[in-house]
């Protein structure tokens, strides 16, 4: 008879076929469960690993997980200079593919010349990208068309139909699961064009403002201490360095860097491994310069 408090277990090969697969399983994980270590995500999504156990944990090899994304850089003349200065800050980051779309001479007003919402549906159907940087507006000081009317640059009904058709090119992105960022033009070198310009990027700004897409404002980037227009600017230690090109209105590859550095932490933000900005969309301004 056996004693009290003392278990007796039956010989393994006497037990049931079921009983002995079952106490064979446990035999085998129960240490491995017992000793796992806890799940284990980074802060990041930049790497995901996942262990079963200490001991498998050792052998597995780290992999990165990578979600590879677009930058569209699309725009006037001014995007053909800054879009290649930025794809080559961010030429580090791991996954990333770059579009140039800048197209000189063009703009929203005069889509017989250049058609933006139809070129963007291309660009956005053919290059699938996760953050568009568009920059327009030095070409549109002119007469717009809309639904079948004509008006005169800076009437108050060619700032409603110049508004519409910034909204259109921020739907076809957004609707294309894109993050949208708009970046302004630098301040005008002639007094004549400044004004005209900085009124086009005063539309834009608030056309963003009200479809809560980020403009970032680089009018006074290029500017001098007192937001006057400058061609060229001097560097701490002394050193002259040309900032635009003779015509007033286009930017050198010195420039274009100071430019590019304004906008990169808002498109890096954007470059978010879900692909969307981790903060509401804002209107950011590089330092003030005079219309």
């Amino acid at each position: 008879m056996p004693c009290r408090g003392v278990l007796t277990i039956k010989p393994l090969a006497l037990m049931p076929m079921n009983v002995r697969i079952w106490l064979t399983l446990a035999v085998f994980f129960v240490p491995h469960v017992l000793y796992a270590a806890p799940l284990v995500l980074p802060e990041t999504t930049d790497t995901l690993l996942i262990f079963h156990s200490r001991e498998l944990s050792r052998k597995l090899v780290r992999q990165p997980w990578i979600i590879p994304q677009t930058v569209l850089f699309a725009g006037d003349s001014i995007m053909e200079g800054v879009g290649p200065v930025m794809a080559t800050m961010l030429a580090n980051r791991t996954g990333l593919t770059f579009v140039q779309a800048g197209r000189s001479s063009t703009g929203l007003c005069r889509p017989d010349f250049y058609d933006w919402p139809k070129a963007m549906r291309t660009y956005m159907r053919t290059n699938h990208p996760s953050v568009v940087v568009f920059c327009i507006g030095t070409n549109d000081d002119q007469s717009v068309t809309d639904a079948g009317a004509r008006y005169h640059f800076d009437s108050p009904r060619w700032k409603q139909a110049y508004a519409r058709k910034v909204e259109e090119i921020i739907n076809i992105i957004a609707e294309n699961g894109a993050v949208s960022i708009w970046v302004s033009a630098p301040i005008m070198g002639s007094k004549a064009m400044r004004p005209r310009v900085h009124a086009i990027m005063e539309v834009i700004r608030q056309t963003c403002e009200n479809k809560n897409v980020t403009f970032v404002d680089v009018w006074g980037t290029l500017a001098d201490g007192s937001g006057n227009y400058q061609y060229a600017a001097l560097t701490p230690n002394g050193k002259r360095i040309l900032l635009r090109a003779k015509d007033g209105v286009h930017v050198t590859s010195a420039g274009n860097k100071m430019l590019a550095k304004t906008v990169y932490s808002y498109v890096d933000k954007a470059l978010t491994p879900n692909g969307h900005m981790e903060a509401p969309a804002s209107i950011v301004k590089s330092g003030a310069a005079n219309p």
